[in-house]
């Protein structure tokens, strides 16, 4: 799998902390999570995420609009770089686009949180 994701972006995005959370996602026996969060990584594509009531695995798939059951999709905005791609896999302090690029994570850029809803800044990653 890689070195997993920081553990201070897992968890509920009510505690303090710099959680990745989505919008809304569907479970693969169509239950609707709203507000989701991530409980773990799974591999690189796979999160175990829970609205605090229901819990699933979803995998990361790329596109727009609302993904089917089973699957999310998260954007990525690459700071001074272009429009937003989507996240393929996640590793220690780098990503993996859909669009073929990699870039560090940076935790924290000009007082932003390095995640909100739905996205995350990034500058692209050292080579």
């Amino acid at each position: 799998m890689g070195r997993p994701i920081d553990k201070n972006f897992i968890g509920d995005p009510a505690d303090a902390g710099l959680q990745i959370n989505l919008t809304t996602a569907t479970l693969f026996d169509g239950t609707t999570l709203t507000g989701p969060w991530i409980v773990r990584q799974r591999t690189n594509l796979k999160y175990e995420i829970t609205d605090g009531t229901n819990t699933g695995v979803l995998s990361l798939i790329s596109g727009t609009g609302q993904a089917p059951a089973g699957f999310a999709t998260l954007r990525v905005v690459p700071v001074g770089e272009g429009p937003t791609e989507y996240l393929r896999s996640l590793h220690g302090n780098t990503v993996k686009t859909w669009q073929g690029n990699i870039y560090s994570w940076v935790h924290q850029l000009e007082g932003k949180t390095a995640t909100e809803k739905g996205q995350a800044d990034f500058s692209p990653a050292m080579s």
